[in-house]
């Protein structure tokens, strides 16, 4: 047998045992699903409501994922949405909360009504698909207003720079786009 025919058995052979060794696709998810989960567990919360005997929190790790959770009275939490929080709010027509994520091309957001039955823990319905994933989100009486990425534009210098659009949730089924004020910051701000 020449040097090289058992170079490659040898090599052959050392590969199938090193791939024997990898983790399996499952466990390597399991891995992953349960470093997020730390990750989000360290995260201060951006947003807070007393609601339902609880408090709801929000928080927003980017493209790392982010939640809506419930911390009952006894410290004990769960997560109510999985997805980043951008704003929880108590409205006239319930407790709102909206979510979503703008990163490498991907951009959504819905608005999720919260509500809790006696006994039960809260839960989260879907009210809409916003066109995008909402920033610079601010409750303006009844109403909240939000900037969402619509798009790009070329500055003088040829650089890219993100072009939003601007809306008002007036009610849990309607959605306003109004002109948004000047100037526009260029990054937004959950």
């Amino acid at each position: 047998m020449s040097g090289l025919k058992l170079v490659r058995i040898l090599l052959v052979i050392a590969i199938m045992i090193l791939a024997g060794c990898q983790p399996s696709r499952d466990a390597a998810l399991a891995d992953a699903g349960e470093a997020q989960a730390e990750l989000l567990r360290k995260v201060e919360p951006k947003q807070s409501l007393p609601a339902f005997g609880g408090t709801l929190i929000g928080k927003d790790e980017g493209e790392w994922g982010g939640e809506v959770a419930f911390r009952e009275p006894d410290g004990t939490t769960y997560t109510v949405v999985a997805d980043n929080s951008h704003g929880i709010f108590e409205m006239p027509y319930g407790v709102i909360a909206l979510t979503g994520l703008a990163h490498l091309g991907g951009n959504r957001g819905t608005v999720h009504l919260l509500s809790r039955t006696p006994g039960a823990r809260v839960s989260a319905r879907p009210l809409m698909q916003l066109p995008g994933a909402p920033c610079d989100v601010v409750r303006v009486g009844d109403r909240i207003n939000m900037r969402i990425p619509s798009g790009y534009k070329e500055l003088p210098s040829g650089r890219l720079a993100t072009v939003f659009s601007c809306y008002a949730l007036v009610s849990a089924t309607q959605l306003v786009r109004y002109e948004c004020p000047v100037p526009e910051p260029e990054i937004c701000f959950g």
